[in-house]
């Protein structure tokens, strides 16, 4: 089986915002509090941006195949989002794994494909054909559960390190502060969350064995530790994951 599992760091369109809203004046900072402002008025409640009020501040791959495992990361401190979405395209191998893809991470990636003007034939084509293009782990897992648990609860039932308080404010946070290793941390941790909830459920589904699974945990484990471009950014979830296996 060959599988790329990915997963996208976003961060508020404050390029877009300023020339829609004439915030030509303000810091990014400034613009992204009033998208969210603005989200609260929307919703009431949640200042939660939609997909179509963000663009893409990193990428996470973990590339799978029974004799191979790779990690690769990406963030806007190496080259602009034209560039992640093609390095993206490029690195892509087998079907794409996700947790919650379908109503948010690919989305996001078509909208910015057609901001930048971006087209991967052989993706387009894959999924006309329906080749089973991509999982969402999250629907494969809970396809009718209204009140589904989220990954952060899901892996670490299974002693898993969830998230690390990596979420959606501190890619911000990081990005303010040109931290892109802190922007990378919520797309690399939510990636290796789905990777490994991703073995398990395809070990339930017959698609590989446990067997196999278990060799490819302690091979992601080897691989963060001796082969990581950077594996001092893995050091906290190696940590976590040591303590709760």
């Amino acid at each position: 089986m060959l599988f790329t599992v990915f997963a996208f760091s976003p961060i508020p369109d404050v390029p877009t915002a300023r020339r829609n809203f004439q915030l030509q004046g303000l810091s990014e900072k400034e613009v992204g509090k009033v998208l969210y402002h603005q989200r609260k008025q929307k919703t009431g409640h949640s200042e939660a941006l939609n997909w179509d009020q963000l663009r893409i501040a990193s990428v996470s791959m973990v590339h799978y195949s029974l004799d191979y495992l790779e990690m690769r990361s990406y963030t806007l401190g190496e080259m602009d989002e034209a560039g992640l979405i093609t390095r993206f395209f490029n690195a892509r191998t087998g079907t794409l794994i996700s947790w919650g893809g379908t109503s948010e991470a690919l989305p996001l990636l078509h909208f910015r494909c057609m901001k930048h003007r971006i087209s991967d034939a052989a993706y387009w084509q894959a999924e006309k054909k329906g080749e089973g293009l991509h999982i969402d782990l999250r629907e494969a897992l809970l396809p009718t559960v209204a009140e589904a648990p989220g990954l952060e609860s899901l892996a670490r039932r299974f002693h898993y390190p969830g998230m690390l308080g990596a979420d959606i404010d501190s890619v911000w946070q990081a990005y303010l502060q040109k931290d892109f290793a802190g922007v990378a941390r919520y797309s690399d941790h939510l990636a290796l969350n789905t990777y490994l909830l991703a073995l398990q459920i395809l070990a339930l589904r017959g698609e590989m064995s446990y067997a196999d699974a278990a060799r490819a945990r302690l091979k992601l484990r080897d691989y963060l530790i001796n082969h990581a471009a950077a594996p001092v950014r893995y050091v906290d979830f190696l940590q976590a994951w040591e303590d709760k296996a």
